[in-house]
C-alpha cells in the first residue's frame, strides 16, 4: 500500500493542471447551464485553460510524457491529455460525455468536489456514531437495570411511610393532657390551662420537643399497653424491627462563646451581673467537656449524655439549614427493649433543669444552648429485604428559631441471597470498562492525526461522555465498597442494645451511589442527543443550539446578572421576615420560580410596602418580559435557520431508501465483499476515510497552487473519481459499492440542494453573475465602438495626409 503521506516528486503546476483538466472543465460548463443558465460565460473562457498537460496515475498527480501529441497513458486508472495538439477532438468529445450524462441518470452527474469531501466525513462520522448507538441501546437498558436492580421505589416509599407520616404528623400533646387539664380545673378560680395541639413541624421551643418526645415518639416506638414490659430484642412494630436502640445527639454552645458588644455595655455595666452569650454553631467552640454524670433511667448500664467524637460513633455527618453538623456529640441510647415507662424517664430528663451549670445540669435541651438536636435509629422490613435509616433533626439558630429536617432512607444490606445482582453488577462493569477502552482509543486515534492532546477533551460531547463514565466508575467504586462493608459487619438480627452505627457507613455508601447514579440517568440520556445527529429530523435540537450557542450565551450571562442583582436585594429588603429570601442563593431561587408564578406578592408587600411594586414589576418586566423573550427570539431564529439549511426527505422516499439500502446489503455480491474486506482485516469505513484523504490532497494542490479556482464549486464525476484512486484502494472498494456509494452521495447532494437556503444562495450568485455579464457586455460594446471610432480618425487622418502631400 502507497502511504499517503509519501510526498510525490512531480511538478506541482503541472499536476494542478492535470487535476483541472478539460473533463473537469467542460463539467462546470455543463453544471453551470444546468443551474444557473448561464453556459455562454464558460463558452468565453480562455481556450488555453482547457489545453494544459497532465494526468494522473495509480491514484496520484504526476506529469506525463509531452512529446507525442494527443497521446494516451494506456496504464489503467490514468488519464492523459494534451492541450497542443489534437487536444479540441478530445474536448469536443469530453463535452460530448458531460452533454450526454445531463440526460444519463443522477448517480452519472458530477458532484461538487468539496460537497463529495463532506459526505465522506459525514459519512465516516456517522458510522462510527452508528455502531456506538448499536452499543448505547443495550447499555442504556443495562443501565436502568442496574440503577433500579433490588430497589422497590414504591415498596420502600410506603414502608417508609408507615413511620414516617405518624412521626410527623400526629398532634401533641396527647390528648390524656388535655383530660387531665380538664378535670383538674377549677384551679385557683381561673380556666383550665389546655395544652396547645402542635405537630412536629410546628415546633417553637424545647418545652415543645420534650412534649413531642413523649407524647408522639415514645408510644409510637415503645408498647405502652404494657407500660412496664420489657420485650425481647426483637421488638417488631408492625411490619418493621426495630434494631438496637436509638441515638439522640445533640451539639451545644457553652456559655460566653461570644461576646456583648463593649458600645453597648461597658465594663462598669457588667459589674456584678453576668449576661449569658451563647454563639452560633461552631464545631471547634461547641462544648465538649463532660456534663450530668447520671445513669440514663433508659439504659442502666450507661451514662447521661456522654461526649463522643465522630470518628468513634458514626461516620456520617448531618448538613441542615443552617450548618453542617459533625457526627458525635452529646449521646443517650434508648434500647428498643426498654420499657415504655423506661423511655418516658427518659423523656423527662430531657428539660428537667435550667442549663446553667453544664457541669451537673442534665437538661441538655434549652432554647439558648441547643443548637442541634437529632434522634436517629434504624429498622428491617422482612417482606421487603430493606433496612430503614430515619434521622429526625432540629437546628437551633442563635436567635432562638427552632428548624425542623428529617431523613428516612431506605437501603439494602449485601448478603448471599443478592448473588445474582452481584453477578450483574460485574457484567455491567465490563461493559463500563470497554466503554472506557473506546473513549481512550477515540483519544488516541485523535492525537494520531491532529498531535493535539487537549482538542479531544474539549469537545462538547467528549465532555459529557467524560462525565459519564468516571461517574459510572466512582458508583461501580462505591458499589464495591458497599460490598465489603456489608461483609465486614457481618449483619445478623438480633443486634445488641446499642445503636447500630456500622449500619451508618453502609446506607452512606448506599446513598452515595444513588446520586452518583441520578447524575449519570440525566446524562446518560442525554448521550441520546448525541446519536440523533445521524438523523435530519431528530437532530433539529442540537443543530439550533448550535447555531444560536453565541448569542444564547451572551444574553444567558446577562439573565443571571439581572436575578443575581435582584437577588441581593430580596435578600436585603425580605430577608429578616421571608423563608424564601433569608439567603442570596435561596433568593436567587426564589426569583427563579417567581418567573413560572410562583410567589407571595401579599407577603412581600406587608414586609416592604414601599419598594414592593417597584421591585416586583421592575423584575417582571426585565427578566420575564425583555431577557426570557430575548431567549426565545433567538432559539426561534435559530430554528428557522436550521429549518432553511437544509431540506426533509418525505418520510415515504426514507423508507423506500432504507429497504433499497437493506436489499444492497443483503445481495450476495456486498456480502462477499464484506467477508473478504474482513478477512483481510480492512473495513469499508476505513476505506472511505482513506479514500477522502486522496481526495483532500487533491483539494490541497489546488489550494495551493491556484486557490482561486476554489471560488466556485469544482464538479467530479464518478470515472473521475475511480481515476483519482490508488489502484489497490479502488479493487478493495469496488465498482459495486462505488456505484452504490455514489449514488447516495447524489441522492443526498440533490436533497441539500433543495433547501431555502441553498436556492437562496443560487438565486443571489445568478444576480450577481448576470449583472457582472451585463457590465462586461456594455463594457466591450463600448470598446467596440471606440474601435470603430478610432478606425474612422485613422480613416480621417490618412485622408487628411493625402491633401497635405
Amino acid at each position: 500500500m502507497s502511504d499517503f503521506n509519501d510526498e510525490p516528486n512531480i511538478n506541482r503546476k503541472g499536476t494542478l493542471h492535470g487535476l483541472v483538466s478539460k473533463s473537469m472543465l467542460a463539467n462546470r460548463a455543463k453544471a453551470s447551464r444546468r443551474e444557473d443558465g448561464f453556459g455562454e460565460v464558460v463558452k468565453q473562457m480562455d481556450p488555453n485553460l482547457l489545453a494544459v498537460p497532465g494526468s494522473v496515475q495509480q491514484g496520484r498527480l504526476s506529469v506525463t510524457g509531452l512529446g507525442s501529441a494527443g497521446n494516451r497513458s494506456p496504464g489503467r486508472n490514468s488519464i492523459s491529455i494534451d492541450g497542443r495538439d489534437g487536444g479540441e477532438g478530445e474536448e469536443d468529445e469530453l463535452l460530448a460525455k458531460a452533454t450526454k450524462s445531463m440526460m444519463a441518470e443522477l448517480s452519472r452527474e458530477p458532484l461538487p468536489i468539496q460537497y463529495v469531501i463532506e459526505n465522506l466525513e459525514t459519512r465516516v462520522q456517522a458510522t462510527g456514531l452508528y455502531k456506538e448507538f448499536m452499543l448505547f441501546i443495550p447499555f442504556i437498558i443495562l443501565f436502568f437495570i442496574f440503577y433500579l436492580n433490588g430497589r422497590n421505589i414504591e415498596e420502600n416509599h410506603l414502608s417508609a411511610a408507615g413511620i414516617r407520616v405518624p412521626l410527623l404528623q400526629t398532634q401533641f400533646p396527647a390528648p390524656q393532657r388535655n383530660v387531665d387539664a380538664a378535670t383538674a380545673w377549677p384551679v385557683g378560680g381561673g380556666p383550665p390551662q389546655l395544652p396547645q395541639d402542635r405537630q412536629f413541624n410546628t415546633l417553637t421551643r424545647a418545652a415543645d420537643y420534650k412534649l413531642w418526645f413523649e407524647d408522639v415518639v415514645v408510644p409510637l416506638i415503645w408498647d405502652c399497653n404494657s407500660a412496664d414490659v420489657r420485650h425481647n430484642p426483637l421488638q417488631q412494630r408492625g411490619q418493621h424491627i426495630a434494631l438496637g436502640a436509638m441515638q439522640m445527639r445533640v451539639q451545644i454552645m457553652p456559655n460566653r462563646s461570644c461576646n456583648p458588644n463593649p458600645d453597648y455595655l461597658p465594663a462598669e455595666a457588667l459589674t456584678g451581673r453576668t449576661i449569658r452569650c451563647f454563639d452560633s454553631f461552631d464545631a471547634d467552640k461547641s462544648l465538649k467537656t463532660p456534663i450530668c454524670g447520671t445513669t440514663n433511667p433508659a439504659f442502666p448500664s450507661q451514662t447521661l449524655w456522654q461526649y463522643v467524637d465522630a470518628g468513634l460513633i458514626s461516620s456520617t455527618g448531618t448538613s441542615g439549614w443552617i450548618a453542617s453538623y459533625p457526627g458525635g456529640g452529646y449521646t443517650a441510647s434508648i434500647p428498643f427493649n426498654a420499657t415504655c415507662n423506661e423511655a418516658l424517664a427518659f423523656a423527662e430528663t430531657l428539660t428537667d433543669t435550667t442549663f446553667n451549670d453544664p457541669l451537673t445540669a442534665c437538661g441538655i435541651i434549652s432554647d439558648d444552648t441547643t443548637r442541634f438536636v437529632i434522634l436517629e435509629w434504624f429498622q428491617y422490613n422482612p417482606s421487603t429485604d430493606t433496612f430503614l435509616a430515619s434521622k429526625v433533626y432540629y437546628e437551633v439558630s442563635n436567635g432562638g428559631a427552632w428548624i425542623p429536617t428529617f431523613q428516612f432512607r431506605a437501603f439494602p444490606v449485601w448478603s448471599t441471597q443478592r448473588l445474582g445482582q452481584t453477578a450483574f453488577d460485574i457484567f455491567f462493569l465490563v461493559f463500563v470498562l470497554y466503554f472506557w477502552f473506546v473513549f481512550v482509543s477515540q483519544w488516541l486515534t485523535h492525537y494520531q492525526r491532529t498531535h493535539k492532546v487537549l482538542d479531544f477533551l474539549l469537545d462538547a460531547w467528549n465532555i459529557v461522555e467524560l462525565t459519564n463514565l468516571t461517574t459510572f466508575l466512582a458508583v461501580l467504586i462505591l458499589r464495591f465498597i458497599w460490598w465489603a462493608q456489608s461483609i465486614q459487619k457481618r449483619i445478623q438480627l438480633p443486634f445488641s442494645d446499642g445503636y447500630p452505627a456500622g449500619l451508618d457507613a453502609v446506607v452512606l455508601l448506599y446513598s452515595y451511589q444513588i446520586y452518583a447514579n441520578a447524575v449519570n440517568a440525566v446524562i446518560t440520556v442525554l448521550k441520546i442527543l448525541k446519536y440523533l445527529r445521524l438523523n435530519n429530523r431528530m437532530n433539529i435540537l442540537t443543530r439550533t443550539i448550535d447555531v444560536t450557542k453565541e448569542s444564547l450565551a451572551g444574553v444567558l450571562l446577562l439573565f443571571i446578572f439581572v436575578v443575581a442583582s435582584y437577588a441581593i436585594s430580596g435578600t436585603a429588603l425580605y430577608g429578616n421576615t421571608m423563608w424564601d429570601f433569608r439567603t442570596v442563593d435561596q433568593a436567587f431561587v426564589s426569583l427563579l420560580f417567581m418567573l413560572f408564578g410562583n410567589f407571595d406578592y401579599e407577603t412581600m408587600r406587608q414586609v416592604e410596602p414601599t419598594l414592593t411594586a417597584v421591585y416586583f414589576f421592575t423584575y417582571t418586566i426585565l427578566a420575564q418580559f425583555l431577557l426570557l423573550n430575548f431567549i426565545i427570539a433567538i432559539l426561534s431564529e435559530g430554528f428557522a435557520q436550521v429549518s432553511t439549511s437544509s431540506a426533509i426527505e418525505p418520510l415515504d422516499q426514507v423508507v423506500l431508501r432504507q429497504l433499497s439500502s437493506l436489499k444492497f446489503t443483503l445481495h450476495p455480491r456486498n456480502l462477499k465483499q464484506w467477508i473478504q474486506l474482513t478477512i483481510n482485516g480492512k473495513s469499508r469505513n476505513d476505506l472511505i476515510f482513506e479514500m477522502t484523504k486522496y481526495i483532500q490532497e487533491h483539494m490541497d494542490l489546488i489550494e495551493l497552487e491556484s486557490p482561486e479556482l476554489l471560488d466556485n464549486d469544482l464538479p467530479i464525476t464518478i470515472e473521475e473519481l475511480k481515476n483519482w484512486l490508488p489502484e489497490h484502494l479502488d479493487d478493495d472498494i469496488g465498482p459495486f459499492y462505488t456505484a452504490v456509494l455514489w449514488d447516495d452521495i447524489a441522492h443526498d447532494y440533490h436533497i441539500d440542494i433543495q433547501s431555502e437556503e441553498y436556492q437562496q444562495k443560487k438565486e443571489i450568485e445568478a444576480l450577481i453573475k448576470k449583472g457582472v455579464l451585463s457590465v462586461v457586455t456594455s463594457t466591450v460594446e463600448r470598446f467596440d465602438d471606440a474601435e470603430k471610432c478610432m478606425r474612422g480618425l485613422e480613416n480621417i487622418v490618412a485622408t487628411l495626409e493625402g491633401y497635405v502631400r
